[in-house]
């Protein structure tokens, strides 16, 4: 259910979007990662490299990043969710969420379930009956979003990277889609 008053339209994106999806990308990214990872990562980042980079997944007909929908609010972009097959190994012959972001001023109002919601669809028309997504470990708002989603922590199933100089840890969060 979305709280408060406000008219959602859910669709497939198309190239056309691909600036609304970059400019949420970044936006989102230096909300929801701030003090999480470093600030001149963040500070760093660009929306118009951005744009390249989602430019390039959908040219690229076979990418894996094929399914991409965007939330509409008011006519307003709003967020998107990318996903599609299983990008990891271990996780073969499941599904993915391999991006959810929300502008902030959307987050706490039920459009990221809608999202989530659209693609567990999508990936259960497509033969999938779980899947999952990578969450930074610190990354308490979204943890706690994707439990309320019915999403369990896999604790046995984590990696290190790094987001410019610092050290992080992604853990998988499992969906049964079922």
């Amino acid at each position: 259910m979305i709280k408060g008053s406000h008219s959602v339209e859910i669709r497939n994106c198309e190239f056309n979007d691909i600036p609304d999806i970059a400019h949420i990308h970044v936006l989102s990214w230096k909300d929801t990662y701030r003090g999480l990872v470093p600030q001149d990562y963040l500070d760093g980042l660009s929306i118009e490299a951005r744009e390249k980079g989602w430019e390039s997944i959908f040219r690229d007909e076979t990418s894996e990043d094929s399914n991409v929908l965007m939330a509409y609010v008011n006519n307003l972009p709003a967020g998107f969710i990318s996903f599609g097959q299983a990008r990891d190994a271990t996780m073969k012959g499941r599904g993915e969420i391999y991006a959810i972001y929300l502008l902030k001023e959307f987050w706490s109002k039920g459009i990221g379930f809608l999202l989530f919601e659209r693609a567990r669809e999508t990936l259960l028309k497509e033969g999938f009956s779980e899947c999952y997504l990578w969450v930074l470990d610190t990354n308490k708002n979204a943890i706690d979003s994707y439990s309320r989603w019915g999403g369990t922590l896999d604790g046995a199933l984590s990696k290190n990277e790094n987001i410019g100089s610092q050290p992080i840890r992604e853990i998988v969060v499992r969906f049964s889609l079922v």
